[in-house]
């Protein structure tokens, strides 16, 4: 889209917020109504987490800006997100005009719009210098002579959300925010802008923003910390591919000097494509073809199974399943802010918020990395493991490993469900992969009955439970706070049943932990759930369904919690 001499295009002020009422109203909404030359609309887009912090923003804004338009952030919670909202709010009801972008926490010079749009004939962004000021105090003026892509790869060279004065249909072109990224959102912006077609821009060589930074508040743009971490090694992963070596050792550099980021995270990125949770669940209750020969072949090979786990069957053939070495799962948290019906971790029928200590995690990279041991893949679950209380820290410790065992596949598998959860996520190194499950609710159909356990069922009177069943094989031993199990729903139970049998260190070569299968596998109503039933044959889902050892098993749980 081009624009002529004589074209005025609407101004509409975007201002974003995130739990700073008191910034909102004393620097950016005061700076907005400050301003010599009038504009179009304003939107303020609130991405506060209570109810209480969106009234008092909402309260604010319009007491300001009665006409003004307010917004709750209803989609990704992160700052990509919110920023996303008003722009696609703006391009759908004003396609053709400026947006001007404001963070709670920055502020303009009086004449910020009056000068943008002296300068916006015939382009598409207008760059203004920035001040920026650390706790009050001056510390540079920033007003850019020339922008190149290259700029952009190495450093900040000048244009930052709050001083974004561009075409909203460019922006939308250009495919908006990312909101997979933590930090550097404008700098990503930029370099995608300039990859379009066609995209102008002017340099207005004046100051017109401010831009604030405190010390002793907590910054992504200050902070030396695991935050500002991972946005940079995020940025990295996208754009390392497009820099040249010099832009890149620039950008490390710049990382290490400024930011105190481990120069050696950077050699440890994992650039493969993270799938975006598991594969769609097959449709339940759907009449197929075939389905009564199915259902017979399906009887006559459970028929066969149970015959294969008797007891003299084992003791002539051996397990069926034999403990992997190669994968590991590690529970870090019971805390869980869903409690599935029949969570195989019993999240929700025994629930509290133990956690595997992060010394716990230490001890158990070291040893890892003492014995040698290639773990092929780690995957971190809970509970929703994003809810540890030192779950940032936690993850950069893997780190270490990740340097000797650079082939090693480390994995965090979350609910993805709620806005806590979801902004937690943006806070993964890029040296892991994320399964988002995406749950809604808290009925899983394909979760199955958890809590009937095969030694209360008939069936299993003479059944040799060291058999296991394929999650040893396929999701690897496990390690709780109570120890090393043959799987991690094995240390589940132990949490509630409270015998503390884990093993105190990680299984030697020759312990394949049967005696643990014999007692975990018959409380487990995984051991027949997951003898690869296809999901059309299993019986209706009924949930809470619990027999007898389980309900005493957790009632000796709850009259322990009780005293």
């Amino acid at each position: 889209m081009s624009f002529d001499d004589n074209d005025i295009s609407p101004i509409f002020v975007l201002v974003t917020t995130f739990n700073r009422t008191e910034l909102l109203k004393s620097r950016a909404l005061e700076s907005v109504s400050n301003q010599s030359t009038g504009f179009d609309g304003i939107l303020l887009v609130d991405n506060s987490d209570s109810e209480k912090m969106r009234g008092m923003n909402r309260e604010a804004f319009l007491a300001k800006f009665p006409h003004g338009n307010y917004q709750i952030n209803e989609g990704h919670p992160g700052a990509a997100g919110t920023w996303n909202q008003g722009l696609h709010w703006i391009e759908k009801n004003h396609p053709n005009a400026w947006v001007a972008i404001l963070d709670d926490d920055d502020e303009w010079l009086p004449d910020h719009l009056e000068v943008c749009r002296a300068h916006s004939v015939g382009v598409d962004a207008v760059i203004s210098g920035i001040r920026t000021l650390v706790d009050g105090e001056f510390v540079e003026d920033r007003i850019p002579s020339e922008l190149s892509l290259e700029d952009f790869f190495a450093n900040n060279p000048g244009w930052q959300g709050s001083n974004t004065f561009v075409r909203v249909s460019k922006l939308i072109e250009a495919g908006g925010f990312d909101e997979d990224l933590l930090c550097t959102h404008d700098r990503d912006l930029a370099i995608r802008c300039f990859d379009l077609p066609e995209f102008n821009y002017i340099l207005t060589g004046e100051v017109t923003m401010l831009y604030h930074l405190e010390k002793s508040r907590d910054s992504l743009t200050m902070a030396k910390g695991n935050g500002k971490h991972t946005g940079l090694l995020q940025f990295h992963r996208k754009h390392s591919h497009r820099m040249t070596r010099d832009d890149e050792q620039r950008f490390i550099d710049r990382a290490v000097s400024l930011f105190g980021i481990d120069v050696s995270l950077f050699d440890i990125i994992d650039t493969s494509r993270d799938h975006p949770g598991f594969p769609r669940r097959p449709e339940y209750g759907q009449p197929r073809k075939g389905m009564s020969t199915r259902r017979l072949l399906h009887r006559l090979k459970k028929r066969g199974w149970r015959l294969r786990t008797n007891r003299m069957m084992t003791k002539l053939f051996g397990p069926q399943f034999v403990r992997t070495r190669e994968k590991i799962e590690i529970d870090i948290t019971y805390a869980c802010n869903l409690r599935c019906h029949d969570c195989n971790r019993s999240c929700r029928q025994a629930p509290e918020n133990s956690e595997l200590s992060l010394e716990r995690i230490v001890e158990f990279i070291d040893e890892s990395l003492d014995r040698k041991i290639e773990w092929k893949r780690i995957r971190l679950l809970g509970g929703e493991p994003t809810l540890h209380s030192q779950f940032e820290e936690l993850l950069y410790e893997f780190s270490r490993y990740k340097s000797a065992y650079p082939k090693c596949r480390m994995e965090v598998v979350s609910n993805g469900h709620g806005r806590h959860v979801q902004r937690k996520l943006l806070h993964i190194p890029p040296f892991f992969h994320i399964e988002n499950t995406m749950k809604i609710s808290d009925v899983q159909p394909y979760f199955y009955s958890f809590n009937l356990a095969p030694k209360d069922d008939t069936h299993h009177r003479h059944t040799d439970f060291t058999n296991g069943c394929s999650n040893i094989v396929e999701c690897g031993i496990g390690l709780t706070p109570t120890g090393y199990y043959p799987c991690a729903i094995a240390g589940g139970i132990d949490r509630v049943a409270g015998w503390n049998l884990g093993r105190t260190s990680i299984p030697e070569e020759e312990d394949d932990m049967h005696d643990l299968l014999e007692k975990f596998c018959s409380q487990c109503g995984r051991f027949e759930s997951r003898k690869f039933t296809p999901p059309e044959l299993m019986p209706s889902y009924i949930p809470g369904l619990i027999s007898p050892s389980w309900e005493s098993l957790y009632e000796e749980w709850r009259g322990l919690e009780s005293r």
